[in-house]
């Protein structure tokens, strides 16, 4: 298993962008409850609805709910998590088009927890998820009341309508449009907010909500009701003009007239073409999470010009880059972070795995150490150190950093996983399978343990089992039927071979 730090962990408002998703095991139904209650608001007036805070610029919060809560022209309020309320100013709210979905901000100098987004793409039938909100009235309870509600997803809409596209076993209530879709880990994967009902019998037949990937790719398009886009005329007379045609011209792909706009906006504002340039990044690193690249890095790349001092903004666009293996771009961003922030361990994780893709194991070495010097018990620094010297067939010192690792977080499931990779090489068969049935403790949907454990009892002629296992394995992540990937992923020439011929045989039955 190979995840790169590169966490590049960049906090641009409430905006991470992760090159590779940190891996952790579900939290307790209490504690995504707790994350639920802290970011979701209640919104009252004209229509009732819910909100989610999915993200802050300084004392500026977003809140995202449905368009159809706030579609009815009026007067409303938004009651924050600490139970204070303000006036939602509706000429504000921002309609996204196409879909059932809107945005609005209130401003406040308290500290809010803002949503961290999941990956939607992941929630697949029979995946656990919770839905918040706040529930309307009823005959018993007679005032609005929070309710956190856990069920599956059922299936997914292949064309949805509106954006529709989750469809899960929970019986939400009215009130609760608007709010929250967590997954196990209390991360955001959607927005619910339509329940049909079945005309013969009155009941509700199907729950549906919208997955977050839906927001992260049209949010640039919000428009706020009754407002028109720049005008399309060269010479434009204001600031925000600019700033509105740049925005247009990101969204059809002309990366270079958007340059042009945003530095024709600097001219006229530095400090507001600076926040500007923020915005950019924040959003670039949403995208990023769901590996939107072609929306993200034009963003990222403008953002360096209006923030070109930013080391973060820098780090940014080069893990844009190595995401997207254009590690020559990523090696000049990085370094460009680098100059401006020398002890940004962040970015001496990031150059350390560039090199480490790049097959420039030594340099990769090099900049993990200088990493850890500065961030000596980051798990992900620790880890990423173990592979390099795992790759150059440094065993032991590879199982000595994957159990510093441990020491961190023993939870760390891909630590043990490679510490039982490294044990089949040597011969440790029982070792090697004692290693893998521990990371399936941790996360019994770790595909790679799977399959290699799979392997591993195959081979010792508990074949029922191991195919079993190996069946489910590759339906939880159908590239670890792929040799070549299992080779990137650092498994051995003794585990390969015996899961050629275990593919093989899986293959035929």
């Amino acid at each position: 298993m190979i995840k790169f730090s590169g966490e590049l962990s960049i906090l641009l408002g409430a905006a991470i962008v992760v090159v590779q998703p940190q891996i952790v095991a579900a939290l307790t139904p209490a504690e995504v409850n707790a994350i639920a209650q802290a970011i979701t608001v209640r919104i009252d007036g004209s229509n009732t609805g819910s909100g989610v805070i999915i993200g802050r610029q300084g004392n500026d919060y977003t809140v995202i709910t449905n368009w159809h809560v706030l579609r009815e022209k009026g007067t409303y309020t938004i009651q924050k998590p600490d139970g204070t309320t303000e006036a939602i100013k509706y000429n504000l709210v921002k309609q996204l088009p196409g879909v059932d979905l809107a945005v609005l901000q209130f401003n406040s100098n308290q500290n809010y927890q803002v949503a961290e987004p999941g990956n939607s793409d992941q929630i697949t039938g029979g995946r656990t998820i919770h839905v918040a909100g706040w529930a309307d009235p009823g005959p018993v309870i007679v005032e609005r009341s929070f309710q956190f509600l856990t069920g599956q997803i059922s299936g997914r809409v292949p064309k949805p309508k509106d954006g529709y596209a989750l469809v899960y076993t929970v019986n939400a209530l009215p009130g609760m449009s608007g709010g929250p879709i967590l997954d196990e880990q209390g991360k955001l994967v959607g927005i619910h907010g339509l329940a049909e009902v079945d005309q013969r019998t009155g009941n509700v037949s199907l729950v549906l909500g919208i997955p977050i990937k839906t927001y992260l790719n049209m949010a640039s398009a919000a428009t706020p009701p009754n407002t028109t886009l720049a005008s399309t005329n060269s010479q434009l007379s204001n600031f925000q003009a600019y700033i509105d045609r740049a925005r247009e011209r990101i969204d059809k792909g002309d990366e270079q007239g958007a340059k042009e706009d945003f530095q024709q906006a600097q001219k006229l504002d530095t400090i507001q073409a600076e926040k500007e340039g923020l915005s950019l990044a924040q959003e670039a690193a949403q995208l990023a999470q769901f590996q939107q690249n072609d929306l993200a890095l034009p963003r990222a790349k403008i953002a360096t010009y209006l923030v070109p001092n930013n080391d973060k903004v820098w780090l940014l666009l080069g893990g844009l880059y190595l995401q997207t293996r254009k590690y020559d771009q990523a090696l000049i961003a990085l370094n460009k972070a680098k100059f401006l922030k020398p002890d940004n361990a962040d970015v001496l994780f990031a150059i350390g795995s560039t090199y480490f893709q790049t097959k420039l194991y030594r340099e990769a070495e090099d900049y993990y150490k200088a990493g850890l010097k500065i961030k000596p018990t980051d798990t992900n620094g620790l880890f990423d150190l173990g592979n390099t010297y795992w790759i150059q067939s440094k065993s032991t010192d590879a199982i000595a950093y994957y159990q510093k690792v441990l020491s961190q977080d023993a939870k760390f499931w891909p630590a043990i996983n490679n510490i039982g990779l490294i044990k089949y090489e040597r011969g440790d068969i029982e070792g090697a399978i004692r290693q893998w049935r521990s990371a399936i403790a941790v996360d019994e949907k770790a595909a790679e343990p799977l399959l290699a454990l799979a392997v591993a009892l195959y081979s010792k002629n508990e074949q029922s089992l191991g195919l079993t296992l190996g069946k489910q394995a590759i339906t939880i992540d159908k590239r670890y039927g792929d040799i070549e990937f299992l080779k990137e992923n650092l498994w051995g020439d003794r585990l390969l071979a015996n899961t050629k011929k275990f593919l093989q045989i899986l293959g035929t039955k």
